[in-house]
């Protein structure tokens, strides 16, 4: 399910048209919604296309391609000067989308850049925690502007083992809970090994919030699963 915000006086008109495949999507007490202009999942998106850049997701999937055309893992870090630039290039961006295109704070190509696709795995019913953010698709470092794809490798210049906290290459990150933006990265399996009961508690509960998510479990559902966890 994309995770695009809703504007609710556009989404109303929209819920009053077919999608391209002639379907109707519900949404709750919303009424059914149209498919996302940018991943064209049927979610809930600004009626108006040249609108929907505020919004961060619009920027999401433009972002990772320019990555993927720009640098790769023996490239390095990618300029955020120079993703700017090539994302300007994109002849289907009207003028107004391309403007949005900056290092604004209040922009919604700024707010996706930053966050890099992170999934929010928390819920409100059941618990919030900074680890059950995912690690997105990419690390924006603010400081130097400078973007790194996940794919390209998870572990960055600053990477450390978590338990004796060396810097060296070739860490491995724990595979239970990879996608959590604060999986720990371990030189060795002594190391990993030795982190066990300490890291063991936030790894089982990232697995659980993760598949509830996915699963549409409620609150309820998830503080069930957790409580069975911890017995």
């Amino acid at each position: 399910m994309c995770d695009h915000l809703v504007h609710s006086d556009c989404l109303a008109q929209v819920g009053r048209e077919l999608n391209s495949d002639g379907k109707r999507y519900g949404v709750g007490g919303l009424g059914p919604r149209a498919g996302c202009p940018v991943c064209e999942k049927p979610v809930s998106m600004w009626y108006s296309y040249n609108n929907a850049c505020e919004f961060k997701g619009f920027w999401t999937q433009r972002i990772e391609n320019a990555l993927k055309e720009l640098g790769s893992a023996d490239v390095g870090r990618v300029s955020g000067k120079l993703l700017r630039s090539k994302l300007k290039e994109d002849r289907q961006l009207t003028k107004k989308q391309k403007q949005m295109i900056s290092i604004n704070r209040q922009s919604g190509f700024y707010t996706c850049l930053k966050e890099g696709g992170r999934v929010n795995y928390n819920h409100a019913g059941a618990i919030f925690a900074g680890f059950l953010f995912s690690r997105g698709k990419w690390e924006y470092d603010s400081n130097d502007d400078t973007v790194w794809l996940w794919e390209w490798g998870f572990q960055t210049q600053s990477s450390r083992c978590a338990y004796c906290c060396h810097q060296r290459p070739g860490l491995t990150v724990c595979a239970d809970c990879k996608d959590s933006s604060e999986a720990p990265m371990y030189c060795s399996e002594e190391c990993q090994k030795s982190d066990k009961r300490s890291h063991s508690d936030n790894c089982g509960v990232f697995q659980i919030m993760k598949l509830g998510q996915e699963q549409g479990c409620t609150g309820e559902e998830l503080l069930k699963r957790l409580r069975e966890r911890s017995r």
